[in-house]
């Protein structure tokens, strides 16, 4: 079976027209023919946004109902927020979709909700490795978060982190517990029922380094 691109007008003219006149009229044809099959891609936008024309990616920002847009923007950056903009609309609101929009856009953002950090309820902050000399614009970050998060939910500030690797913390205990039950951030055990019991633990962690940028 042929496809359509090896398919040659001269192939199914009957005998009866297949004189050289007509022959040569079907190669002219197909030549024309084989450069508009060539742009049909083209055409499927979404499926092809690598090899479309910039200024239709643009324009899909309106159709997809992308929530960011800005001219500085790479076309790889671009083309990540029209095929992710679903996702995120259905998303919209979460803690994920504020981290996926901020990543799709900058790079290198981490978000901690309120209880992760002891702060208040429904506040949260941006945490980044990034020194505050390279951090991207604050206004721009704000205004990332505050188009994707919820209502509800304060955003209270961008932070760096410096991660330490290696540092070993070492805990010994003598407690009278059944069973023991040990929390890494505060560093405290806890007593169930009464029986004596000793225990020995080791704990690797990191020390982290915070400093933080009020939004």
């Amino acid at each position: 079976m042929k496809k359509i691109d090896d398919l040659k007008i001269r192939d199914i003219l009957p005998s009866s027209l297949a004189d050289e006149k007509l022959l040569a009229t079907s190669d002219g044809i197909d030549r024309v023919l084989k450069r508009i099959n060539n742009k049909i891609d083209k055409c499927y936008f979404y499926k092809n946004l690598e090899n479309t024309y910039p200024e239709i990616v643009d324009e899909m920002f309106w159709e997809w109902h992308v929530d960011y847009y800005s001219e500085d923007l790479t076309l790889d950056k671009k083309i990540k927020l029209i095929r992710n903009s679903y996702v995120n609309h259905l998303r919209k609101g979460t803690p994920w979709a504020v981290e996926n929009m901020l990543n799709d856009i900058l790079d290198g953002y981490q978000l901690l909700e309120w209880f992760e950090y002891g702060g208040e309820p429904y506040h949260f902050k941006i945490m980044t490795e990034k020194e505050f000399g390279q951090i991207d614009s604050i206004k721009k970050i704000n205004k990332i978060v505050n188009i994707t998060k919820n209502a509800r939910s304060h955003f209270e500030g961008l932070c760096h982190y410096k991660k330490i690797i290696g540092t070993q913390n070492y805990a010994y205990a003598k407690f009278v517990a059944e069973s023991l039950e040990y929390t890494q951030d505060v560093r405290k055990f806890r007593e169930i029922n009464n029986k004596t019991n000793y225990g020995y633990s080791t704990m690797v962690s990191d020390n982290v380094e915070y400093k933080q940028e009020r939004i």
